[in-house]
């Protein structure tokens, strides 16, 4: 083929609408307390995958870590708590596949140096909605964002979906039942004495339907 008919090679541009059309996305609403149940359900079902999960805390990390293992899904965590030589091994550890899953946070996911990651899972929304598109890097095109919800951060979720103009998709996970008591509360709420906050309130009520079975 001459040059004249060769076609340039398409630029690939990393901003937040560009990732988010090009890389597949999945939302679980769930509460808080059902996170660990979740994950270890879904890591349970799906097939071999390097999967990194992120997460907010130090101590959330070392506790999935804990209950992934004991449930013999190998997994590692890798936070600011360990030292640099702790923390290559697990990255190399990750690479050469002795863990399917690395459990971390934003701030030590961009100093590993992380290979063949094909599944993303956002155990915790980031506490800046722009980190979110920093981790779909990882598997922008070539692999999956599945994001977990509370109810709590139904409003930093949407700000993502309106950064990338886009709705990320629903999904249910097949015999997980949520637990009841997310919806209890010992604080006792004033009635409404306003129209925009019935309003409110309404709309708090339907999207805590969304985590929360009907009794």
């Amino acid at each position: 083929m001459s040059e004249e008919t060769q076609s340039p090679k398409e630029k690939k541009y990393y901003d937040n609408i560009s990732m988010g059309q090009r890389t597949k996305q999945s939302v679980y609403f769930v509460a808080q307390h059902d996170k660990a149940t979740m994950l270890e359900s879904y890591l349970q079902k799906i097939d071999d995958k390097q999967t990194v999960v992120i997460v907010n805390s130090k101590l959330a990390a070392d506790e999935l870590n804990i209950l992934l293992n004991a449930k013999e899904i190998k997994s590692v965590a890798a936070h600011g708590n360990h030292r640099a030589e702790q923390l290559q091994a697990a990255s190399k550890g990750f690479n050469d596949r002795k863990f399917d899953v690395l459990i971390t946070t934003d701030m030590i996911l961009l100093s590993l140096d992380l290979e063949n990651v094909s599944l993303l899972i956002n155990f915790d929304l980031p506490l800046e909605e722009q980190s979110y598109f920093k981790r779909l890097r990882y598997v922008d095109e070539i692999g999956q964002s599945v994001l977990f919800v509370k109810p709590e951060d139904e409003k930093k979720f949407s700000t993502i979906e309106y950064m990338m103009r886009g709705e990320i998709e629903e999904a249910e996970m097949e015999g997980f039942r949520p637990t009841p008591y997310a919806l209890q509360t010992k604080d006792k709420k004033k009635k409404p004495r306003h129209k925009t906050v019935r309003l409110k309130a309404a709309k708090k009520a339907a999207i805590k339907a969304k985590w929360v079975p009907a009794k």
